[in-house]
C-alpha cells in the first residue's frame, strides 16, 4: 500500500496592461509590460508554476531583489513554452517562508494580456503583487 501526497493549488491572477511596468526581458533588446509577484511558500518542498493566458507568456524566477533595470541580475530561471499552449512553467525547490519574485511578461514585446498563475505543492503559497520599481 502507498500514500498519496496532497497537492495544495494557489492561484493569482492579473493582468498585463499598458498601464504596467516595462522591462528589457532577459535576453533581449526589446521593451515588454510586466508583472513581478512575491511569492512565499508556508512549507518546504518542490512546487510547480503553470501559467494560464490566451496569449503567449514568457515566464522568470528571481531571488530577490528583482531589479528590472537589471534583469538578470539574481536570476534563476526562465520559461517560455513548458506548460504547452504557449504558456510557461516551472518547477522549483523552495524554501518554507523563504521569498522568490515571479515576473510574468509576454513572449513578444509590447503586448497585452490577462493571465493566472497556479502553484501545486506540498503547502499553499502566499502571493504579493509589487507595485514599486
Amino acid at each position: 500500500m502507498f500514500s498519496l501526497l496532497a497537492v495544495i493549488k494557489s492561484s493569482y491572477s492579473n493582468a498585463l496592461t499598458t498601464s504596467s511596468a516595462i522591462f528589457q526581458r532577459p535576453k533581449s533588446a526589446d521593451t515588454f509590460y510586466f508583472v513581478a509577484i512575491e511569492v512565499t511558500p508556508s512549507t518546504s518542498g518542490t512546487y510547480t508554476f503553470v501559467a494560464g493566458s490566451g496569449t503567449d507568456t514568457y515566464g522568470c524566477l528571481y531571488n530577490p531583489p528583482f531589479n528590472p533595470s537589471n534583469p538578470s541580475s539574481n536570476l534563476i530561471a526562465i520559461d517560455d513554452d513548458s506548460a504547452g499552449e504557449k504558456n510557461f512553467k516551472f518547477e522549483k525547490h523552495l524554501i518554507a517562508n523563504q521569498t522568490i519574485i515571479l515576473v510574468v511578461t509576454t513572449y513578444s514585446a509590447s503586448q497585452t494580456a490577462s493571465f493566472n498563475v497556479t502553484v501545486y505543492g506540498p503547502a499553499s503559497v502566499t502571493f504579493r503583487g509589487m507595485f514599486r520599481f
